[in-house]
């Protein structure tokens, strides 16, 4: 099947797309049967929006990548002879390069989509005294309230680069029998342009659940009918005499260019993060405690900011050793008292200021944990004379949201963002840069050797500090979120005992 990858079966491709869009919708009485009324189904979306805003393919990529040279003199001949650029050429260069801006994966509710295609209802004037104008704004102030779409995402506006070179084989003919020469094998490299934001709920784990199960039956038919293909598939003979020896030794050899197809893998990014939190439905009134709960985790530095404009005429080292305090994360950050005031002031976000606007918070927003890589890098070559797999990241942040804590899910606040999940739990420290170039080593750097033997060989490499923050807060809040994601993994396998338990 590799083999099969290269340069004479592939063609040359030119896309250019500017919008794309793909709807995944289960009908919301599937939900109610895969789960009951073991979970709020109101809160669970049931379609699935993927958005692409503009995606470009081509054949003649900018920056080729490098080639893994398996017949060196060929190669370099047809370099000089300069037949790697001619299209269609015997031994072409070819790679392709693909380059996805605007990716958004996103869910919701279909009822909302239905609503805001509604043909709106036209007003008709019954006497001579009433305004037009009047009733025109009236009525579409009224269908923009209540068609209001809400999606909320899981990946928003990500940008990926992806570059492919297949396979180079050289074809000739000796005495009008073909054979295929392997020149060059197959490099492939997928580079993340933005920084990576995987933010998914408890209900929208859910729904990709019903999703796969829901798309179960087609991949068994679609196994079903290759398995009957192959099973009617007659075997005929030809007529003409063959060795059975030969055609042994000719899939021997066909297997043995498949195995000796060498690949390299590359993938990069800057920053991935995935935060997991969920939804709940609550009658709860915005109090005070919420405003000050809100303002003490995501303003904590607000009284150094005053202390350090007050200290401007004082002693230096007593401002740097309060800073210190401020930066420490072993302690959990205390509130300030009610009669305190700072010069600074305070500015209030949208969490804070929904007190003033309405009281009632129909749905909450519950950020449960949050993990943060910087630099990921995973790079793997496969050959017949080396398996190799290495794989670093730099930096690594676990993190938290205290017990009790809480956001308002308005129209505005849909996912967490990384000032949510203000309990650090595991983060790395600098270590000691290098001799030469004086930059910070990476916190893990893996490499596994021979992965496709029976002797595989690992090297770990750990050379960042690794500050872990305990506590019997901290331990009790992540049983709590242990036990969050335990409650909704089984809330579908309990639903689905349940005919069984009344046929009985």
């Amino acid at each position: 099947m590799l083999f099969q990858f290269n340069n004479n079966n592939l063609p040359m491709v030119y896309l250019k797309s500017e919008r794309l869009r793909i709807f995944l919708q289960i009908p919301r009485e599937n939900l109610n049967k895969q789960f009951g009324s073991t979970t709020s189904d109101d809160l669970v979306p049931d379609f699935l929006l993927l958005q692409m805003k503009k995606a470009t393919i081509t054949s003649q990529v900018e920056n080729p990548l490098t080639r893994i040279l398996v017949d060196v003199p060929l190669y370099h001949q047809a370099a000089n002879s300069r037949l790697l650029g001619v299209p269609g050429s015997q031994i072409e260069d070819r790679q392709y390069q693909a380059d996805l801006g605007g990716i958004t994966l996103a869910t919701g509710h279909w009822q909302d989509i239905v609503e805001k295609n509604k043909k709106p209802v036209k007003s008709l004037l019954r006497t001579m005294s009433e305004n037009p104008a009047l009733e025109w704004n009236t009525n579409r102030q009224s269908m923009e309230e209540a068609n209001e779409v809400v999606m909320v995402p899981i990946i928003y506006d990500f940008r990926v680069k992806l570059m492919v070179a297949p396979a180079i084989v050289y074809k000739k003919f000796v005495v009008d029998v073909p054979s295929e020469i392997l020149v060059a094998g197959i490099s492939a490299e997928v580079n993340a342009l933005t920084d990576v934001n995987l933010c998914t709920s408890l209900q929208q784990i859910l729904f990709f659940k019903t999703l796969i199960d829901e798309m179960e039956p087609f991949r068994l038919a679609g196994s079903n009918t290759i398995g009957e293909e192959k099973e009617i598939s007659p075997i005929t003979d030809s007529g003409v005499d063959c060795n059975k020896g030969d055609a042994s030794n000719i899939k021997t050899e066909k297997s043995t260019q498949m195995a000796e197809v060498p690949i390299e893998f590359l993938l990069t990014c800057n920053n991935v993060r995935m935060a997991f939190h969920k939804f709940e439905r609550s009658n709860a009134t915005v109090s005070s405690d919420d405003v000050r709960m809100w303002r003490r985790y995501h303003h904590p530095n607000r009284k150094a900011f005053a202390e350090r404009r007050i200290s401007m005429d004082s002693d230096v080292t007593e401002v740097e050793e309060r800073e210190k305090e401020e930066r420490n994360v072993l302690t959990d950050p205390t509130p300030l008292p009610e009669d305190i005031s700072t010069e600074v002031g305070y500015e209030g976000s949208e969490d804070e200021s929904c007190i003033d606007l309405k009281t009632e918070v129909n749905i909450r927003l519950i950020p449960l944990i949050s993990i943060t890589l910087t630099h990921p890098h995973i790079f793997f070559s496969l050959s017949s004379t080396e398996q190799k797999m290495d794989l670093s990241i730099y930096n690594l942040l676990l993190a938290c949201s205290p017990e009790g804590f809480h956001l308002p899910a308005n129209s505005g606040k849909k996912i967490p963002w990384q000032r949510d999940f203000p309990t650090v739990l595991l983060e790395t420290r600098p270590g000691k840069p290098d001799s030469k170039s004086d930059i910070p080593p990476a916190l893990l750097t893996l490499t596994l050797s021979d992965i496709l033997s029976n002797s595989l060989s690992l090297n770990c490499k750990i050379e960042r500090p690794v500050l872990l923050s305990a506590s019997e807060e901290r331990y009790k809040q992540v049983c709590k979120i242990i036990q969050q994601f335990g409650e909704y993994n089984t809330a579908k396998e309990v639903f689905e005992h349940q005919p069984d338990t009344v046929a009985t």
